[in-house]
């Protein structure tokens, strides 16, 4: 059976919240190169934003990168010297407005497939992207006035989404609902349209991994922190020694065992004994640490 984009979202939701607690108070740096780094956007374990690198020449403009939460892997998204603008991400997908080909036009870049792709052509200005699922939405100027255009990255189909005479942008788009500021009556105005068919999209497989994998290393970030704030006691205390003890007399061992001053059946009796010595120690000491 299909799932379409509000269950995946959905059951993404209800996992998130049944494997990571929702309360955590620690801070962790993300990005923090010399150069500027500004405007992030986040979805499920991926971190988006655009980063001017320490040039003196001023040679580079803009690029986006990407930082994933859960393998800590930094991925510099756009290579070009052209200015690029805030990125938007949607699962696998991240958006954004390039410069490279001397007007505004809208990118994308798949992280599964490892691409960038562009999504418009036209010599005018588009610009202001906004993702949902497999559905691209943006500001267009090629009619002479600013409209809404769309895409489906899946179909490769283009939609125009407005057509009033006056200047419709900044668009948003959530499941199949866009919405956008609209000035046909002299003022900014929100107005709204159902556009889309919204399918089972593509990165489900995607959304379901990487919410359990953010979700456990978030868990793990959490844990840890716990541990180093939780106060230890004397007994745990006396008992981290003795286990540092119990290695430091294994490696004893293991020294004079290459010296050949130990013959190998005491040699692997005595470490096998310690062995065992330090995993009771171990189960001690997890049990202390137990909340």
């Amino acid at each position: 059976m299909k799932l379409n984009s509000r269950l995946s979202c959905a059951l993404a939701v209800v996992i998130l919240l049944l494997i990571f607690p929702t309360e955590c108070s620690m801070e962790f740096s993300i990005a923090t190169d010399l150069g500027i780094q500004k405007n992030p956007v986040i979805h499920l374990n991926n971190v988006i934003w655009q980063e001017r690198a320490n040039d003196e020449n001023k040679i580079r403009g803009w690029d986006i990168y990407c930082y994933n939460l859960f393998t800590k892997e930094r991925i510099q998204i756009s290579t070009n010297l052209d200015d690029v603008y805030p990125p938007a991400v949607y699962g696998g997908y991240i958006v954004w407005t390039d410069e490279r080909n001397g007007n505004k036009d809208i990118y994308y870049y798949d992280l599964l497939k490892k691409k960038g792709f562009q999504i418009t052509t036209n010599p005018s200005d588009q610009y202001s992207p906004a993702i949902y699922g497999d559905i691209v939405v943006w500001t267009d100027e090629r009619n002479g006035n600013k409209d809404i255009y769309g895409y489906n990255i899946c179909t490769k189909d283009e939609i125009r989404i407005t057509t009033d005479p006056s200047s419709q942008e900044n668009p948003a788009i959530y499941g199949d609902i866009v919405v956008w500021e609209d000035y046909r009556n002299g003022s900014g105005n929100i107005y709204g349209k159902k556009s889309f068919v919204v399918n089972s999209p593509s990165y489900l497989p995607y959304v379901i991994l990487t919410t359990i994998m953010t979700s456990l290393v978030l868990l793990a970030l959490l844990w840890k922190e716990k541990q180093r704030k939780r106060p230890i006691s004397k007994e745990e205390l006396e008992l981290k020694h003795q286990r540092k003890e119990l290695i430091e007399k294994k490696k004893n061992f293991e020294r004079e065992h290459d010296k050949g001053n130990f013959a190998f059946p005491e040699f692997d009796k005595a470490v096998k004994n310690i062995d065992k010595e330090i995993r009771e120690l171990d189960n001690q000491i997890s049990e202390l640490q137990k909340p």
